[in-house]
């Protein structure tokens, strides 16, 4: 058993170095990768890099937009609200008055 799982270890150990062979009439070495590798290439266009960063300052300047549009509606809210306050606080100074003016109707019969 325990040499099945020693000859396994060197057989794993030699499977690289079998994988690089080098050809004669060349400087040329093979190397193989693992097939779950991902490789990233860079774009081969020249104006990739500027589509790249227009695309990119696009997106920021939709993203701002839509924030600043989110905050300007929320200091609309807020200025909505405000309003309605200040109209409970006249209707309830007004009620408040008519009813101290009832109160003094009553008072002087």
């Amino acid at each position: 058993m325990k040499l099945a799982v020693i000859a396994a270890v060197a057989a794993l150990a030699a499977t690289p170095a079998l994988a690089q062979s080098t050809y004669p009439d060349s400087n040329t070495t093979v190397v193989t990768t693992p097939s779950n590798t991902t490789v990233v290439t860079r774009p081969t266009s020249p104006d990739s890099d500027a589509q790249i960063a227009s695309k990119d300052a696009a997106r920021q300047n939709y993203y701002q937009h839509k924030l600043d549009a989110a905050n300007a509606q929320a200091e609309a809210n807020s200025a909505q609200s405000q309003a309605n306050q200040a109209a409970a606080d006249r209707d309830a100074a007004l009620d408040k008055a008519a009813g101290d003016r009832a109160d003094m109707r009553a008072a002087d019969q």
